[in-house]
């Protein structure tokens, strides 16, 4: 699984540490229905930040 570091930057900063870390350990067993891990984790972040203002 990839994730670019940009878009592992951009969920910390709108997740959280630790909620970024169970993000991408859900990724990793949803790994074969995720084709793209780091446009996945970038999106959550953007709902997240968009849930939150």
């Amino acid at each position: 699984m990839r994730v670019s570091p940009s878009a592992y930057v951009y969920a910390l900063e709108a997740l959280g540490q630790e909620n970024t870390a169970i993000v991408i350990a859900c990724t990793l067993q949803q790994a074969t229905q995720i084709s793209n891990a780091g446009g996945y984790l970038r999106v959550l972040g953007q709902r997240i930040s968009h849930w939150s203002r």
